[in-house]
């Protein structure tokens, strides 16, 4: 029985997966499996949660895949952009931290929960560190989940306007 739920959550994810690549969006992999996966999920309440460990694991593989995008050229490149990717990083975290205020002072979210929405980084990563430190993770979630939205749809936008 418990196995059969973890095959259902592969089949449901792959099948958002395939929907979500098919409909041509950006990100539509990873939207349509975390749409299918989380609606089901909404609705019944009856799916399996990963481990610590697996989430780990997970980690391991997502940060083996980021690594493979490393090239030669990509190290050459750090010479014509060494200043943006040392002001980018800063830019953000000083917005985080601006956000963190706001969410902490006007919408009253606990400290940790603040600093782990506005955190300028991805949901696997985000979901993990907000677990670890102990941050409301339903709130994290949904806040990530619209922010993804938000950035797939309005970058596309924006890059055809300018």
């Amino acid at each position: 029985m418990f196995m059969d739920k973890w095959i259902f959550v592969v089949v449901l994810a792959f099948a958002g997966g395939t929907v979500g690549f098919y409909s041509g969006i950006p990100l539509g992999t990873l939207l349509g499996s975390l749409f299918a996966v989380g609606g089901y999920q909404f609705a019944r309440k009856n799916l399996p949660t990963f481990s610590f460990r697996a989430k780990k694991v997970m980690q391991s593989i997502i940060g083996g895949s980021i690594g493979l995008a490393f090239t030669t050229e990509t190290f050459q490149a750090i010479q014509s952009v060494w200043k943006v990717a040392l002001l980018a990083p800063i830019a953000h975290l000083i917005l985080a931290v601006i956000l963190t205020w706001v969410l902490h002072r006007i919408f009253e979210f606990d400290m940790v929960t603040s600093f782990c929405s506005s955190a300028p980084a991805g949901m696997s990563e985000v979901t993990i560190i907000s677990e670890e430190f102990g941050a409301k993770m339903p709130v994290v979630i949904m806040v990530h989940t619209i922010r993804v939205i938000a950035i797939v749809v309005s970058v596309p936008l924006l890059v055809l306007l300018f």
